[in-house]
């Protein structure tokens, strides 16, 4: 184990401080992410999206005890994702594919019954009394409750995104975040209306140095056993042109990092974002060492490969730390919550890695025991769980890895994906520091929501899910002929220029098995009006055409307010573009509604003469594909 120390705006790598008592994330379990844990601790309950299955893991034998079968038919992906466990034996696993929760009975290992959900979800977790279920779908941009009893979904309330992952405060009131929208929302455990949105930009530090920076990927939240306060997890992204470095070469990002680890904290009792050093953790990032005094983020030459990707959190019951999964860097962190805890630790951290190489990436659960000990890390592509327990002075040291069931994916398909989450592999990405890996824009391959800014203009990330190796060429230009000519752009993302033909292989291989979004579709008169203006009088078809719904070329892009030279764009795809905002090559466009008025006399489809019912019409319609 390595030991650093810093200020407060020391960016911490990986695994520092120790464990207080276990917390519970929700009524019903102190995990989080895809793993679970029994109120007693002695048995380990994970999400295992590759088989299709739940696995369950003696804490005290350290092993398999069994997995139980969640895809019902053979040729099904119900993709298990988030965990939680109740007081009674009863775990309940989310199943993105399935559309569904599956109610497993622990003491007999077997499901009692699939509880039907709105369509994608993610985030589980139980109210304080154990008597609802709360469930974040996300497509259908909302969070449902659900009687546990009857299974009954008993109220919906509707979000600005799609959320993931969902913490429950002692007040009853839900913590839910949403990555793509760079936020978090509070919602009252009666399901009304938002309670609070929280702009995480109006923290003070949000402009470092003499350069913007935006927060991104909020993905993980937690919640004070002690205070009325929340954690959000996320990332801070400058604003910062990226520039070419060598003409004719792409956009390289070895001027500045432009992207590091982030927590912020919301008071959940008056709605605000908490901007006090005594309260908040000790530091705006975290990950890596400081801000250059020309403005942005950027690696230092010293500092090892550090934390990255916030996947999953907890808290310990004294309110004292918050521990981080780091999916893209294999790697746990430790924060200090309060000024008290950081002076007793000098303020400082201390870490180490989980894996390395290929099982270094993917980590996607935590949990904690309930004597608060043992804190256990679930790592989905290496197939591993590990086991940290503290070292009696304010440390923490691997003490146990558990090999988990091998993937029933393809070799090709899983490197593919290490490669395409790894912030720590050098043919990817630089390992001083920097940690960025293609799933730090990509959201589990699809889009961040975020607009970045390149020398030629404003470019919106374009999602890699849904069979989009179909559609080439790539990128808004149409300047990528296929997936391998991405070559220079890694070497943008500070790879060392080592990556082989066979890497690309790979990676397109595992692209090829990321789903498009499962999008609730439900026939209405405007739906079906919509679908005859696109089909028809407003030309959409003759473009957006085919089972990707583009036709592959690249078209005149000449419309109003463009803050770029980009003459021609490629027709991008329309499968799941109701989760796909902002729109258009430049993201200028905040709503499908805002792309339709703005196409108005300006030939991109034939929209003149159509009124504002027939443009809604076509919003709803395009909402379903």
């Amino acid at each position: 184990m390595s030991t650093k120390t810093g200020s407060v705006l020391v960016l911490v790598t990986v695994l520092a401080a120790m464990l207080g008592c276990s917390s519970s994330g929700d009524g019903g379990t102190s995990g989080s992410g895809t793993t679970g844990i029994a109120r007693d601790g002695a048995l380990l309950v994970l999400a295992d999206e590759d088989n299709g299955e739940a696995v369950l893991v003696d804490t005290e034998a350290w092993s398999v005890v069994g997995t139980v079968r969640l895809d019902e038919f053979d040729g099904e992906r119900s993709r298990p994702d988030h965990v939680t466990v109740s007081s009674d034996g009863r775990a309940y696993v989310s199943l993105m594919g399935s559309r569904a929760v599956a109610e497993i009975d622990l003491a007999s290992r077997r499901v009692l019954r699939r509880i039907a959900t709105p369509a994608e979800p993610r985030g589980v977790a139980l109210s304080r009394d154990e008597r609802t279920l709360y469930v974040a779908s996300a497509t259908t941009m909302s969070v449902a409750s659900i009687d546990r009893q009857s299974g009954s979904e008993t109220g919906r309330t509707s979000v600005p995104a799609e959320p993931r992952a969902i913490a429950v405060h002692t007040d009853g009131s839900l913590l839910v975040s949403l990555p793509r929208a760079a936020s978090a929302v509070r919602i009252s455990g009666a399901m009304g209306p938002l309670a609070a949105q929280y702009d995480l930009s109006t923290r003070t530090g949000a402009r470092t140095g003499q350069v913007d920076v935006r927060p991104m990927r909020a993905s993980t939240v937690a919640t004070s056993p002690t205070e009325d306060e929340g954690y959000v997890l996320h990332a801070w992204a400058s604003d910062q042109v990226i520039t070419r470095t060598i003409p004719g070469e792409y956009y390289s990002t070895s001027q500045g990092q432009r992207v590091a680890n982030g927590v912020t904290s919301v008071d959940l009792g008056d709605d605000t974002v908490i901007d006090d050093d005594r309260r908040m953790p000790p530091a705006l990032t975290f990950g890596t060492p400081n801000v250059s005094s020309t403005g942005g983020f950027f690696p230092g030459g010293s500092v090892e490969p550090g934390f990255a990707g916030p996947s999953a959190s907890v808290i310990d019951p004294s309110g004292q730390w918050l521990f981080v999964a780091g999916e893209t860097s294999g790697t746990v962190a430790a924060i200090p919550l309060r000024r008290s805890t950081r002076a007793s630790t000098e303020g400082g951290w201390s870490y180490a890695e989980l894996a390395t190489g290929d099982d270094a990436v993917g980590l996607r659960g935590l949990a904690i025991s309930p004597d608060g000990k043992r804190l256990y890390a679930h790592s989905v592509f290496g197939r591993k769980l590990f086991e940290l327990v503290s070292n009696g002075n304010g440390g923490i040291r691997r003490s146990r890895t558990l090999e988990l069931p091998a993937s029933s994916l393809g070799q090709e398909e899983r490197i593919g994906r290490s490669l395409f989450y790894s912030s720590v592999n050098p043919r990817m990405t630089t390992t001083n520091g920097m940690g960025i890996a293609c799933a730090t824009c990509h959201i589990e391959g699809r889009d961040d929501g975020r607009t970045w800014i390149f020398m030629d203009g404003r470019r919106q990330t374009q999602t890699t899910a849904g069979g989009i190796l179909s559609t080439a060429p790539f990128h808004w230009a149409g300047d990528i002929a296929a997936i391998h000519n991405l070559d220079r752009l890694v070497a943008g993302m500070g790879g060392d220029g080592t990556i082989r033909s066979a890497d690309f292989d790979a990676i397109a291989a595992y692209i090829d098995t990321i789903p498009a979004p499962d999008m609730q579709r439900e026939e209405t008169t405007l739906v079906a009006r919509g679908r005859e203006l696109f089909e028809s009088t407003a030309s959409c078809a003759g473009c957006h055409a085919g089972a990707q719904l583009t036709d592959n070329q690249v078209h005149s892009v000449s419309m109003p307010g463009s803050l770029d030279t980009l003459t021609l764009a490629q027709t991008p795809s329309l499968v799941g573009v109701r989760v796909g905002a902002p729109y258009l090559h430049d993201g200028r466009a905040a709503t499908l509604r805002e792309v339709l008025d703005m196409s108005r006399g300006t030939g991109h489809g034939t929209l003149d003469g159509l009124s504002d019912e027939d443009l809604d019409a076509l919003v709803a319609y395009v909402e379903t594909l």
